[in-house]
């Protein structure tokens, strides 16, 4: 998955990156990519974390 061109490995998209125009380039295939977005900082900010 791109985003805006770069290589995105969130878990997410925030609101403002579309608002500003952004897009979303992605590729889908017949298996599922089971180590894009595992990483802690993939993860959308959490309260319960704190």
């Amino acid at each position: 998955m791109k985003v805006n061109g770069q290589e995105y490995t969130k878990n997410y998209i925030t609101y403002s990156t579309l608002q500003n125009g952004g897009t979303i380039d992605y590729v889908m295939g017949d298996k599922p990519n089971k180590n894009r977005g595992i990483a802690p900082e993939d993860a959308p900010y959490s309260f319960s974390r704190e």
